[in-house]
């Protein structure tokens, strides 16, 4: 397949990156098993997305080797309570573009499905999932697939509709009050 192109904001990268970095797909994730054979193809995807990365990140690439997607601009170097040099993202959304190939493209459908399945043993920050993961999804038209793959059911009911809401309770004893005497009508 010809590279194709793909723009990531630094934030988005740089979740990505940290994933990729410690990526192992598991053998079983929810009731779906992986064979070996399974794992090692993903593993090696995923670490062909993670070179791709790699090469977006001169921060990784040089002598201080940190975990910082997109270029120096992006990042603030700072001291870490223990004195050792750390980088804070400066500009999130600042967007990097760069071409990728199939292999590595289905890396980073791997590393989305891991992000996303309910059974992931993966911890994320709150929002990762609608901020990065779902949108980068969308970004390489992978939405469905990888719905299908986490066996996410976009119509499923939400274990809370039709349920009683304390407004609802409220209401109904509201409801069964007698009705109050105003006084007489003029």
């Amino acid at each position: 397949m010809q590279d194709r192109n793909i723009t990531l904001t630094v934030e988005e990268g740089n979740i990505l990156l940290q994933v990729a970095s410690r990526f192992a797909m598991p053998e079983k994730l929810g009731d779906t098993k992986y064979s070996p054979a399974e794992q090692a193809l993903a593993n090696a995807q995923v670490g062909k997305f993670y070179r791709d990365l790699k090469r977006q990140s001169p921060h990784l690439r040089g002598k201080k080797r940190a975990l910082a997607f997109g270029p120096e601009e992006a990042w603030e170097s700072t001291k870490a309570e223990s004195g050792d040099e750390t980088f804070r993202i400066l500009k999130h959304d600042l967007a990097v573009t760069f071409p990728i190939k199939r292999d590595s493209l289905n890396g980073l459908t791997w590393v989305l499905v891991l992000v996303l399945h309910p059974a992931s043993p993966l911890a994320l920050r709150a929002g990762t999932h609608e901020d990065v993961a779902w949108p980068v999804a969308e970004k390489i038209g992978r939405v469905r697939m990888i719905q299908d793959e986490i066996k996410l059911d976009a119509s499923a009911k939400s274990p809370w509709d039709g349920k009683r809401t304390d407004e609802d309770i409220e209401n109904e004893a509201k409801a069964k009050e007698p009705a109050k005497d105003t006084g007489p009508s003029a």
